[in-house]
């Protein structure tokens, strides 16, 4: 008991400084957007639609990270003697190849795109130049993914977590400057929030750089080739994460799509719920990604029991922390939803949406963490056709037909969609009980 014990206060050690650092950055975002919302609705919706778009175009090159942990974990459990920073080099190539057709396809089409998605030609302008502006940090954040899977594989992750913190503390204060023209900056409103992100962004990268740099000296950062088998595996397994990321969230926005044909009620309760669904999950991802690099060093130095026990104990602590976590919003839903909600016509439908949702967590957390593990070990492929084919073949068809062909009430649609977390646990739980995640090699 006393070894249970120790692992799991290591598991929450590793993964609360990640927790840490992705729950501020969800926080930041809210904050941006306030910001933004206090110029005007055109302002807001216009970031609103840009940020979609670019977090959507970032999937292709973030996927790097988990691919690059994984390995890198491997190599320290094995004592390799191969420079430490290689497979970051890897991935760097993969995000400039990637990268250069994406950002510069995105740019040109940017007009056209938001302006026909969009009936308002003030959004669809702002839109425009905050996106143009943004997307050309796309290859700095796909290197800045890069680096944090490196440093998550060799375990550092208070790292990350100060390095996450100030990109936030610094994207807000440029934010405060350039949005409202603040400490003698001009007012550049929506354009400013771009500005202030693109800046952040490659500040961060020239972080990253040099502390990795000074901490890993001869590590064989910028100045090591890796081989070609190297490369190959990168852009193999993270091609197939971001295919599988992209289809995803197209999934989500489906899902927000059919709730909006309902009414603008049913669309705000959707928005809201997604939001603190997701909220409710952070750890349990957190803890995931740095199982997934326990495991892969176990694998490493070819310790398979070793690596299946960490993978255990993962999931018994993922299901602890969504009933500890989602306990206060199973009793006060009311309370947690009024400071979203003032509509009384939402009320009825809202606090028992969200105690599904929390419940849900129960079984999805063990999708969130075996998921992520199976991620960094390579085998990704598997867990992304699970999630892809429950969405869009069994979930959105769902959705769709018990919302706006039968139009019933929003619960149906909801307790559908928190579905598709709870049959991906029994798949993904089933593919880790295979055990041939044992034999993949990176």
């Amino acid at each position: 008991m006393s070894n249970n014990n120790n692992r799991y206060i290591t598991l929450l050690k590793l993964a609360f400084p990640i927790c840490i650092g992705r729950m501020s950055a969800m926080l930041i975002t809210f904050i941006d957007m306030m910001m933004v919302g206090t110029i005007g609705i055109a302002s807001l919706a216009a970031i609103g639609l840009a940020g979609a778009c670019y977090s959507l175009i970032l999937s292709l090159v973030d996927t790097v990270s988990p691919t690059i942990q994984g390995v890198v974990a491997r190599r320290v459990g094995s004592d390799s003697n191969a420079p430490k920073c290689v497979p970051v080099n890897a991935g760097l190539i993969y995000v400039i190849v990637t990268g250069i057709p994406i950002t510069i396809i995105s740019y040109f089409i940017a007009p056209w795109f938001f302006t026909a998605v969009s009936s308002s030609a003030d959004v669809a302008g702002e839109a425009t130049a905050y996106f143009q502006i943004v997307i050309m940090s796309t290859i700095a954040a796909g290197a800045n993914q890069c680096f944090s899977g490196f440093w998550r594989g060799v375990g550092k992750t208070k790292t990350i977590m100060w390095v996450v913190i100030f990109i936030n503390i610094l994207n807000v204060s440029l934010n405060y400057a350039l949005v409202f023209g603040n400490f003698g900056f001009p007012e550049l409103g929506s354009l400013g929030a771009g500005i202030g992100t693109f800046i952040s962004i490659i500040t961060v990268t020239v972080i990253w750089f040099f502390i990795t740099k000074i901490k890993f000296k001869s590590s064989g950062l910028l100045n090591c080739f890796p081989s070609f088998d190297l490369i190959g595996v990168i852009f193999k397994k993270s091609m197939v994460l971001s295919a599988g990321t992209v289809l995803f969230i197209m999934g989500i926005n489906m899902f927000l799509f059919s709730a909006s044909l309902m009414g603008a009620n049913e669309l705000a309760l959707a928005n809201v719920l997604l939001r603190i669904h997701i909220f409710l999950l952070v750890l349990h991802e957190s803890i995931g990604l740095i199982t997934g690099t326990l495991v892969s060093r176990a694998l490493g130095r070819g310790d398979v029991e070793d690596a299946s026990i960490w993978g255990r104990d993962a999931v018994k602590l993922g299901v602890f922390c969504a009933v500890v976590i989602g306990l206060p919003f199973l009793i006060f839903p009311s309370y947690i939803l009024s400071y979203f909600f003032t509509d009384e016509n939402i009320t009825p439908m809202s606090d028992i949406s969200l105690m599904v949702a929390v419940i849900s967590t129960l079984i999805t957390s063990i999708t969130c963490v075996l998921g992520k593990i199976l991620i960094c070990l390579g085998h990704g492929g598997r867990v992304m056709w699970i999630a892809f084919l429950i969405q869009w073949f069994f979930i959105l068809p769902l959705v769709w037909f018990f919302g706006p062909y039968m139009n019933l009430d929003f619960i149906y649609i909801w307790v559908v969609y928190v579905c598709h977390g709870v049959i991906s646990a029994m798949f993904i739980a089933k593919i880790w009980g295979s055990g041939r995640w044992k034999t993949v090699s990176v």
